[in-house]
């Protein structure tokens, strides 16, 4: 008896290790199931084909979800390369003069900054970090689109079979 509750529990742990990947994507097909199941069941009545029906649902909620995800992520990416640049244009040191000129208010505080921080240094750090950021996002984006592939496999047999 006791060799078999340690099997059972053993085996129930396993179960939950081989599980923890797909959660995500089984909260975000049942989330998307309930939300597109009116539109779904309305195309279904329609059309009296429900492979197509879970078809076009799965299409247009890939249009309506995905679709501005990944356009306002490319732009967040895109703007935040473009704001390295830039600030490594503006807070060079050859541009410190200049802006002092410009902002005669700003020159204390830029004597300060220049007396006690390490500009170039911290610009640096800053650069490397962005950079870290950048391929954290990368490997984020990888296991993304396999949870994003999961989600929309699982939401169509949840759609085509919710009965």
């Amino acid at each position: 008896m006791v060799v078999l509750t340690a099997a059972l529990i053993f085996g129930l742990v396993l179960c939950y290790f081989i599980t923890i990947p797909f959660i995500p994507a089984l909260v975000w097909s049942m989330t998307l199931a309930v939300l597109f199941a009116p539109l779904e069941r309305w195309l279904r009545t329609k059309s009296g084909r429900p492979a197509l029906s879970v078809s076009v649902t799965l299409v247009l909620a890939a249009l309506m979800v995905v679709a501005p995800v990944i356009l306002v992520s490319g732009a967040l990416v895109s703007k935040l390369i473009d704001s390295t640049g830039l600030l490594n244009a503006m807070l060079s040191a050859e541009n410190w003069p200049d802006l002092a000129r410009q902002h005669p208010g700003l020159s204390p505080v830029m004597r300060w900054i220049s007396g006690h921080l390490d500009l170039p240094l911290m610009l640096q750090s800053l650069t490397a970090q962005l950079g870290q950021w950048g391929a954290s996002l990368v490997q984020g984006s990888l296991a993304s689109a396999v949870t994003l592939l999961l989600t929309f496999y699982f939401l169509f047999y949840l759609l085509r079979d919710r009965n």
